[in-house]
């Protein structure tokens, strides 16, 4: 029975499916599901690699930011040494020129609003009993007068 029939869509496909299995539909349901078994769990291998990727991305990531952040702190301990070095080493350089440096060790602001950072620089330009005219080293118009008794309890300063 050769009538081909050719509006039923779908319905055809099937019926010849069916006819290459002899009519033995568990056969084609059996050859089906493997084809649609085969074919997502592709899909879901390419999934689970990507999560997997994803995952060890996020994982190095953490690595090198610890890594980064244990890095800082273990220099920070060192951060006072390294300030006390640097300090020694400018006003060495700074006394070659023949003139007195003093080095601010704490935080503070004068009468005047002046503000004072620990680890700031300055010279001593002209001292004048209780008043001393001070530069903060590397500008050359940002001079000062400010108490001697001010400096000498948040520097290094002696008279």
């Amino acid at each position: 029975m050769r009538n081909p029939i050719t509006n039923l869509g779908d319905y055809n496909i099937a019926r010849d499916a069916l006819k290459m299995f002899g009519g033995n539909w568990r056969a084609l349901y059996d050859s089906i599901g493997k084809y649609a078994v085969s074919r997502s769990s592709t899909r879901l291998q390419a999934k689970g690699g990507l999560k997997t990727i994803i995952a060890l991305l996020v994982a190095w990531g953490l690595y090198k930011g610890g890594r980064f952040c244990w890095n800082k702190m273990r220099k920070g301990k060192n951060s006072e040494e390294l300030k006390s070095k640097f300090l020694k080493k400018i006003k060495s350089a700074l006394s070659q020129n023949n003139g007195k440096v003093i080095a601010i060790s704490t935080d503070s602001t004068d009468n005047n609003g002046v503000n004072f950072r620990s680890g700031d620089i300055f010279n001593i330009v002209s001292e004048d009993g209780d008043s001393i005219v001070i530069e903060k080293v590397g500008t050359e118009k940002e001079r000062y007068t400010v108490s001697a008794e001010l400096i000498k309890g948040i520097s290094d300063y002696s008279q």
